[in-house]
């Protein structure tokens, strides 16, 4: 099996030298910049994917980064159908499904995350789906990937109504209710599936 090294260099064979500082995991990402991220095939981004899920999963609890936790690792055969990106700080990136929808977007020192929406959105990403928390009073926190993809412009798809109230894993105002064991709707569970939009 190949390293993380390796599928790094693979990347990014044809960028030239990158800095000292460019070359470390975690380098800060300029959302301004224009070089931040490179396109890269869909075998290339689901090994480098899976590599840093791997790492940030023998991590210990308290060092865990949510958002990998969180991230569907999807088939390479469905990343060769996307756009996918790996950003040149080495711990960052996303993909784009169907010309619109951002998926896999990651940032494993949280480092990236913005610089990794305003990339996506240049290059067609106009939805999304990610984890969220009610806050209790009928709405959002303000936290994690929501507050990420807030920051970036998106808004909750609150025309977006899938399927009828009460059933599994329909989307009402934007939000999917998680089910609770006996498989029934539970909109009283903290954890929400929020679907957003620009």
């Amino acid at each position: 099996m190949k390293s993380f090294i390796q599928f790094f260099y693979e990347a990014y064979s044809d960028l030239g030298k990158l800095s000292p500082e460019q070359l470390q995991k975690g380098y800060r990402l300029n959302p301004q910049d224009s070089d931040n991220f490179k396109e890269v095939d869909g075998r290339v981004f689901h090994d480098v994917l899976k590599v840093i899920m791997g790492k940030d999963a023998s991590r210990p609890p308290e060092r865990k980064k949510g958002i990998m936790e969180n991230l569907t690792l999807y088939s390479v055969e469905d990343y060769k159908q996307m756009k996918c990106f790996i950003g040149k700080n080495n711990s960052s990136g996303f993909c784009i499904k169907g010309g619109d929808e951002i998926v896999s977007l990651f940032s494993s020192l949280d480092s990236a995350g913005d610089a990794a929406a305003a990339e996506a959105v240049k290059q067609g990403g106009r939805r999304l789906d990610c984890f969220a928390e009610q806050d209790g009073k009928g709405g959002i926190k303000n936290t994690g990937l929501y507050r990420l993809y807030s920051r970036n412009g998106f808004k909750i798809d609150k025309d977006l109504n899938i399927g009828e109230v009460g059933e599994p894993y329909s989307v009402q105002n934007g939000i999917s209710y998680f089910v609770d064991d006996n498989g029934n709707v539970d909109p009283t569970n903290e954890k929400v599936v929020v679907y957003m939009k620009l």
